[in-house]
């Protein structure tokens, strides 16, 4: 028979112990295939599914490779070098890379193509597509998962880049509304991609959420800002060494008595240009 509790035992009982500030932490962390990642109490469904599968297909290690090589249970801080910043860094270098490519040639788009406006018209239907298609993004995003979106995004560049080799006006303008559909799915796959390493950096180290995306977000764009350099330096020196491979023939100067209209006697304007 059971022993039955007299009021007295109750009173008397120790209270349970409060939760310690480790277990409240530990309740807000959910394991998945060897990797720790940070539940929001607001995050439910299929985003913390797809960002838990993120960190257990491309993390399985978070042990930072700073210091002594110490994981998120010795403080790596903000910091540290983990698998998600290094991860980071790629996707930064491979967006300057493409871009370094595209933004140079898109300055001399219409300089390129200057008959009947057909590269001012080709960037025209670039942004106009990435208008029609940027809805319809976060459905092929859901279906390839970010790091495979990312890739058929940067696929519309290089058709792009490669149309503009050829000298045929709507191989230039499919390629560019190929384009318009590629660039909406990039742009939304990256901004999704880099809010989850950053939260499986935050798990991994310790910091906040909120500081983890914020300092992400930075180092890309400031990776990626970097294109305008280096493309517009690479198209400088393909210039100057094309116009030391072939020299313009020089124009013969032009001579005019001084008028009342021209006391100084230039040269008319199209021989100055």
């Amino acid at each position: 028979m059971s022993e039955s509790l007299t009021p007295l035992d109750v009173i008397a009982s120790p209270p349970p112990p409060a939760p310690s500030a480790d277990l409240h932490h530990r309740a807000r962390v959910t394991q998945h295939d060897d990797a720790t990642f940070p539940v929001d109490a607001r995050t439910t469904g299929d985003t913390d599914s797809s960002l838990r599968a993120l960190i257990s297909e491309n993390h399985g290690d978070h042990s930072t490779s700073s210091g002594s090589g110490s994981g998120c249970g010795s403080g790596g801080g903000a910091g540290a070098w983990t698998a998600f910043r290094k991860d980071l860094v790629v996707v930064g270098l491979a967006f300057l890379l493409l871009f370094a490519a595209y933004s140079a040639m898109q300055n001399l788009e219409t300089s390129l193509h200057p008959t009947a406006g057909m590269g001012a018209a080709s960037l025209a239907v670039i942004y106009g597509g990435i208008v029609v298609f940027a809805p319809l993004a976060p459905a092929v995003i859901r279906y390839l998962r970010p790091r495979a979106a990312m890739l058929v995004g940067m696929s519309g560049y290089c058709a792009y880049i490669a149309a503009n080799a050829v000298d045929s006006s709507w191989v230039l303008l499919l390629s560019a509304a190929y384009l318009g559909a590629c660039a909406s799915v990039l742009w939304v796959a990256q901004g999704l991609y880099c809010v989850m390493v950053a939260r499986g950096h935050a798990a991994a180290t310790g910091v906040a959420e909120q500081a983890a995306i914020a300092e992400f977000s930075g180092i890309f764009w400031g990776i990626f800002a970097a294109n305008q350099v280096v493309g517009n330096a690479v198209t400088f020196l393909v210039c100057q060494l094309m116009a030391l491979i072939h020299p313009s023939p020089a124009l013969p100067a032009a001579t005019a008595a001084p008028t009342a209209a021209d006391p100084e006697g230039l040269p008319p304007l199209q021989s100055r240009c």
